[in-house]
């Protein structure tokens, strides 16, 4: 499925989909989720022109984020037997920013947050280059992230949101028994204790409600549709302006598509109008 793919490692991928991930393991910090503070400074606004791009690496939540690194990193594959590896990363970063300026033309009081227009050029320009594995791919994603990656996503969150409130619950408690030591035990290693605890007592407060609050955005935010095709047509003027022979070489592709099309047409239509023969005089019911 991936043709080419075993030629040399697939840096354009790897780096992408390390660059989405790591950007949001360094905000979300101690937490599956952003805070609302760090979400909104680097989401898509009109008057920070960087936002063009930072845009592309953070995400409202969790779900939002694997639901992206999923299709970033087979699609990205897909693609990168097609091109050379720098041009997975430019079609990503290219169309982001083409579907920016297209968002911000038609929604320009809305923020926008997260790679999908990025995807959505690697997936165009894949389904033009490599149509027959990204035609597979794109009919197979939503089994695979309903059936097998969401799941396990809320698994892992309800396990991650419990041991957040149980560490906060747990330093509660450290603290009340430090602090009525601390009434009667005037001793500086104990005051400094007091303090210590009382700060670890802060994070741990925080971190649960930026996980809270972090679920509660997540489902309250929908999702644009019309990114998704900016972010294509971002993808196919790349192609056009940057890489047209690859395009003229496409066609190659789009005609055996075409004859394995109209090859599994012609076996349907022979099972279809076929009849077994029988030369059987009687047919005896089993029960």
């Amino acid at each position: 499925m991936f043709a080419g793919f075993w030629k040399h490692p697939p840096y354009g991928t790897l780096v992408l989909v390390a660059a989405v991930a790591v950007a949001y393991w360094l905000l979300s910090q101690e937490t599956l989720y952003i805070s609302s503070a760090d979400l909104y400074r680097f989401a898509l606004f009109y008057q920070n022109p960087l936002t063009f791009v930072t845009h592309l690496f953070v995400h409202v939540g969790f779900y939002h984020l694997m639901g992206n690194l999923v299709p970033l990193f087979l699609f990205a594959l897909v693609l990168e037997s097609a091109v050379v590896w720098y041009d997975v990363i430019f079609i990503f970063l290219f169309s982001g920013i083409v579907a920016s300026a297209l968002f911000i033309l038609t929604t320009p009081l809305v923020a926008l947050a997260g790679a999908s227009a990025g995807i959505s050029g690697i997936l165009g320009a894949s389904l033009v280059l490599k149509p027959k594995q990204a035609l597979v791919l794109l009919l197979a994603m939503p089994l695979l992230l309903s059936y097998v990656v969401f799941p396990v996503l809320t698994y892992s969150n309800q396990l991650f949101s419990e041991s957040l409130q149980e560490k906060k619950t747990q330093v509660q408690q450290e603290y009340r028994t430090a602090v009525n030591q601390a009434q009667y035990n005037k001793s500086p290693q104990l005051q400094q204790q007091v303090q210590q605890l009382n700060q670890t007592l802060q994070s741990a407060e925080k971190n649960v409600e930026v996980q809270e609050k972090g679920k509660e955005r997540e489902q309250g935010i929908p999702t644009d549709l019309a990114v998704h095709v900016y972010g294509v047509i971002g993808g196919l003027l790349y192609l056009w302006l940057f890489r047209p022979q690859l395009l003229k070489s496409s066609r190659k592709e789009y005609e055996a598509l075409g004859k394995s099309i109209v090859g599994l047409v012609e076996k349907l239509k022979r099972l279809v109008q076929w009849k077994p023969k029988t030369n059987l005089k009687k047919i005896r019911r089993v029960d």
